[in-house]
């Protein structure tokens, strides 16, 4: 259990394996913690080696290869979690991203000439942007809200 997945925490291998970096924060928790922070906008936007974005599809095909991969009880007891916990790590991360908005000058932070700062800004203005906070609103309120049983069948 790790709780900070995103995708700029994880070095791959030459064989395809995935190695943990970050290991600031490696606790006991749900796996609906990780497959939430490994699938969101939010996370997979952090590193700005990531490009791209994951579509309903591509989020419901994660969840399934995790819930086949583990022991059926693992995902049964998982099944619960899943939709609180991408709410809630949603609301972690995008809270943080509000949070160091209101401590730092976004627009100088914007224009920097230090590519790291520019960067990191660029990451956090587009958490607060009103089309992706509808966006990921809509997978738990709208329409199309995911249901726990097509992620974790």
């Amino acid at each position: 259990m790790l709780a900070d997945t995103h995708p700029g925490n994880f070095l791959v291998r030459c064989d395809g394996t995935a190695v943990m970096v970050d290991v600031e924060r490696p606790v006991y928790d749900s796996p609906a913690v990780d497959l939430a922070h490994a699938s969101l906008p939010t996370s997979l936007g952090w590193d700005p080696a990531v490009t791209g974005s994951a579509g309903r599809a591509d989020v419901v095909a994660f969840h399934n290869a995790w819930a086949a991969a583990v022991p059926a009880a693992v995902a049964a007891a998982v099944r619960a979690w899943v939709l609180p916990y991408r709410r809630l790590v949603w609301l972690r991360t995008t809270s943080w991203a509000c949070a160091w908005a209101a401590r730092n000058d976004l627009t100088a932070a914007l224009e920097s000439a230090e590519p790291a700062t520019a960067g990191l800004a660029r990451r956090l203005a587009r958490f607060v942007d009103p089309a992706m906070m509808e966006s990921a609103r809509e997978q738990w309120a709208g329409a199309g809200a995911f249901n726990v049983e097509e992620l974790i069948p």
